[in-house]
């Protein structure tokens, strides 16, 4: 925080001398300069972000950029603030006001950005996407206040400062949350795949085993092939399952093919050290006009296959889609719980996809973790069966 308040006063100390040497327009670009700090410190801060871009999670691409926009956000409105009081103090009232605005926006700014972080990892997706859209508009909120100080200045020296100001305002306040989201892949699902609300997707292209070639079609996706790898002979749960990074594979299939089409591909996903699931949908309905859109039109629901814990909530999918459970998931307060559900092998995608978003989503009790097993129980059905042999 330091730096937040130091170079505005450095900055304001410079153009005291530059408002003394030139009293006339003076003081407007002695306030003015106090912005140079303020976008050093923006732009840095952008810049790692991109950087941070490079890396993002597949699995939930979008979710991750807006967490790494958001905690770029960071800083930016306290010294904005500063500089705003730094231009006061040098006498230029009109050009400090307007960027005493863009500070307030900033920092609103900071907090829509943090509460569709929020909502899009544990509320409404639609929500979310409605805030990145009210955090981009607010950039008109400065071009409207910039153009009515412009409109009324006879200065043109005058005009263009306020007219700098007001474009670097538009940039500092928040990152670009349009341009880095549209460039960010995003799995499309079939014509015929699964219909469901509107969600969070994934950013790789989805695979498709009915196309053929499923091992180019994951190597797209990032994933590589191991031999002998063969996790799925070891019934024990992961200690770390809440927060253990998996590698995912995004799956797009016909809304009515059963789930035994996935058999004769198992074991090309599973040698990957594939341990999660994404089958990916589509939206019934369509979230317009924000940055988040492309990101909801297709859905995917996670589906872990790895060993679940021995106190999961146990379920067990008919053949029609319906589901009956040992005991109704539920948990207290921010608890996270697991779910393992035995999905019999006639049951359909649709299902899976219904099943995924209903107990899967967001608000829903097994958020956390949802554990697919493949077929039915064959005695007691907390007991792990292998999806493939193990010899």
């Amino acid at each position: 925080m330091s730096y937040t308040y130091s170079l505005p006063v450095i900055t304001l100390c410079t153009g005291k001398i530059l408002q003394l040497k030139n009293p006339k327009t003076g003081a407007s670009i002695a306030a003015l300069m106090t912005l140079i700090p303020a976008l050093g410190y923006a732009s840095s801060k952008y810049a790692v972000a991109l950087m941070d871009m490079n890396y993002l999670a597949k699995h939930q691409a979008a979710a991750h950029a807006l967490r790494i926009f958001y905690v770029s956000m960071d800083g930016i409105g306290p010294i904005l603030c500063a500089c705003a009081l730094a231009g006061w103090l040098l006498g230029g009232r009109k050009l400090s006001f307007l960027i005493g605005i863009m500070a307030v926006s900033t920092l609103l700014s900071e907090q829509v950005m943090r509460t569709a972080v929020v909502n899009l990892d544990h509320g409404t997706a639609t929500y979310a996407a409605q805030l990145t859209l009210l955090c981009e508009l607010a950039r008109i909120v400065i071009l409207f206040v910039g153009l009515l100080f412009i409109r009324q200045i006879k200065n043109r020296i005058e005009k263009g400062l306020f007219l700098i100001t007001t474009l670097l305002g538009m940039w500092i306040m928040a990152p670009p949350l349009a341009i880095q989201l549209s460039d960010i892949p995003s799995g499309q699902a079939r014509s015929d795949g699964p219909l469901g609300v509107p969600g969070l997707g994934v950013g790789m292209p989805s695979a498709d085993p009915l196309l053929g070639d499923l091992d180019k079609q994951l190597n797209n996706q990032g994933s590589v092939r191991f031999n002998d790898l063969k996790w799925w002979c070891n019934p024990n749960p992961r200690a770390d399952w809440t927060n253990a990074p998996r590698a995912t594979a995004a799956i797009s299939l016909p809304a009515q093919a059963q789930i035994n089409i996935l058999n004769p591909h198992l074991e090309e996903l599973f040698s990957r050290g594939i341990t999660q699931i994404a089958f990916v949908g589509r939206s019934k309905s369509h979230v317009s006009f924000s940055p988040l859109s492309q990101h909801l039109r297709n859905p995917a629901v996670r589906w872990i296959t790895e060993p679940p814990p021995k106190n999961s909530f146990w379920g067990i999918v008919s053949k029609n889609g319906s589901i009956s459970w040992v005991e109704t998931p539920h948990r207290e307060s921010t608890e996270r719980i697991a779910c393992a559900v035995w999905v019999d092998t006639e049951a359909t995608i649709q299902h899976l996809f219904n099943i995924g978003q209903i107990w899967g989503g967001a608000k829903a009790p097994c958020a956390h973790g949802l554990f697919l097993l493949f077929g039915t129980p064959e005695s007691d059905y907390d007991v792990w069966t292998p999806p493939l042999s193990c010899d």
